[in-house]
């Protein structure tokens, strides 16, 4: 029986890994769950050692490295992330298993296959932790990590993790903060869906593109689209996916 320990900051992605990982038939046991750096080393530090490690790259409070350099994983690790499948070849180099999101149950239960072969002692890699942290930061740097915005005499730096949404209003854009702040934004809808990082933002229609965290329930709508209401609320009108996005929407949160 593998004894699997998951680390996912997002809870229906959580869900959705618990539910996969039922239906691959593999005897497991779920021995923690945790949905952030500091969260998965305060509850690892206190179980035995699991067979295995399921984590997202980037979590809440950093990214999974920053739990490495605490707690050097004595098990294979499969690790979850958004990023370019082609990237990723480190990964395979370095013998490290990893899950291109939304995760397919098909993926994963090859990965865990692999995983089952690996805990034979003669065939367990030597992963090099150093040179996969390189690669993930590598790819993350193609993205857009702020934004400077003019604030009537000052200039203000805004975190990419600090935004829930970008909108269009009367043909400006802006974007609003999770602190429930909003900005004009010198950028068009087209720009920024190439700038911001596709595991984390979706361009939902030709008015919104919002931040996976910004979403605090869907619900269904006429012609196959999908209601969103968001965190913060935004006020001006329904936020909906247009029907043409919805299936990749759905593919994008992990509910296909």
């Amino acid at each position: 029986m593998l004894n699997i320990a998951l680390i996912e900051d997002e809870p229906l992605a959580m869900t959705r890994l618990q539910d996969m990982l039922q239906q691959s038939g593999i005897p497991h046991r779920v021995m923690v769950c945790a949905d952030s750096v500091s969260d998965a080393l305060q509850k690892l530090q206190r179980v035995s050692s699991p067979d295995l490690v399921i984590t997202d790259v980037q979590l809440g409070d950093g990214d999974c490295f920053e739990l490495f350099r605490s707690w050097p994983p004595p098990c294979p690790v499969i690790f979850t992330t958004a990023y370019n499948e082609y990237a990723l070849e480190a990964f395979q180099v370095n013998a490290a298993d990893y899950l291109l999101k939304p995760v397919r149950q098909q993926a994963l239960n090859a990965a865990l296959e692999k995983v089952q072969q690996r805990m034979q002692p003669a065939s367990a890699p030597v992963i090099d932790y150093v040179k996969l942290a390189r690669a993930i930061m590598a790819e993350e740097q193609r993205y857009q990590r702020r934004y400077f915005i003019r604030f009537g005499d000052q200039i203000r730096s805004i975190d990419v993790s600090e935004i829930a949404y970008f909108y269009t209003l009367s043909k400006s854009v802006f974007l609003v903060t999770f602190s429930q702040r909003t900005y004009p934004l010198d950028k068009t809808m087209d720009v920024l869906e190439t700038e911001l990082d596709p595991g984390v933002f979706f361009r939902i229609n030709r008015q919104f593109i919002v931040h996976v965290k910004s979403i605090s329930k869907m619900l269904p709508a006429s012609k196959s689209r999908i209601e969103l209401e968001l965190e913060p609320p935004y006020t001006q009108g329904e936020v909906v996916v247009s029907t043409d996005k919805s299936p990749q929407f759905k593919a994008w949160m992990g509910n296909t």
